[in-house]
C-alpha cells in the first residue's frame, strides 16, 4: 500500500486494522508501508552474489546511479533496493535463531508442538530483552549506588544539562558499555 510522501525515511510499530505497519521512503519519494502479516508472506527467493557482484550493486540501493529499479525483494509492484531490508525485517529474530542450532531455537519457539509465527518470536525477544534490561538496570543501580547518577546520565541537548537515564534499556545498554559485556 502507497501512502503519501513524508520526510522520514523509516517509521515503525504504527497500528493499523491489520497490525502493526512499518513504512519506508524508496529513492522516488513513494512511501511503502507494509504489515506484519505481509512482510511474514513475502517470499524472497535464495540469491547468491558470489559470481554477480554487479547485480548485488544495482539492487543495493535505489538513490544512486548505480540503482537500476531491480531487486529480488517486490513490494507492492515496486523493486525493493536491499538497503531497505533492515526497515522491513528485524533482525533480532534471525540474530537469535543463528546464536544456537535450529532444534533448539524451535524448541524454545514452539508451543503444543507447533512453530511460533515471526510475530510471536519477536515479542517473546522483546519481552524477553524487557526482562534482562529491567533486571542489568537494577543491578547498575544496586552495584553503583551513590555513584549511579554520575555514571548513568546524558547531556540534553534542549537544555544543555545533565539529566540522570531512568529508562532500564538505557540504563541496561551503558552498564554492558561499561562492563564490557
Amino acid at each position: 500500500s502507497n501512502a503519501a510522501s513524508s520526510n522520514s525515511t523509516s517509521a515503525a510499530s504504527k497500528t493499523s486494522s491489520s497490525g502493526a505497519t512499518r513504512s519506508f521512503k524508496l529513492g522516488d519519494n513513494t512511501i511503502i508501508t507494509v504489515t506484519a502479516n505481509e512482510v511474514q508472506s513475502l517470499s524472497i527467493p535464495a540469491t547468491s552474489f558470489a559470481e554477480d557482484i554487479d547485480r548485488l550493486n544495482a539492487m543495493w540501493d535505489d538513490t544512486s546511479s548505480y540503482g537500476k529499479n531491480d531487486s529480488i525483494v517486490k513490494i507492492c509492484d515496486h523493486a525493493i533496493a536491499l538497503v531497505y531490508l533492515p526497515d522491513i525485517f528485524k533482525k533480532k529474530c534471525v540474530v537469535h535463531y543463528r546464536q544456537s542450532t535450529p532444534d533448539e531455537f524451535w524448541a524454545k519457539f514452539s508451543k503444543d508442538g507447533r512453530k511460533l509465527s515471526y510475530t510471536a518470536i519477536c515479542a517473546r525477544l522483546r519481552n524477553e530483552r524487557k526482562s534482562t534490561d529491567k533486571e542489568l538496570a537494577e543491578q547498575a543501580r544496586q552495584e553503583y549506588g551513590s555513584e549511579f547518577e554520575g555514571k548513568f546520565r546524558y547531556r540534553c541537548s534542549r537544555t544543555n544539562t545533565w539529566v540522570v537515564m531512568t529508562k532500564d534499556s538505557s540504563i541496561a545498554k551503558e552498564y554492558k558499555h561499561i562492563r564490557n559485556l
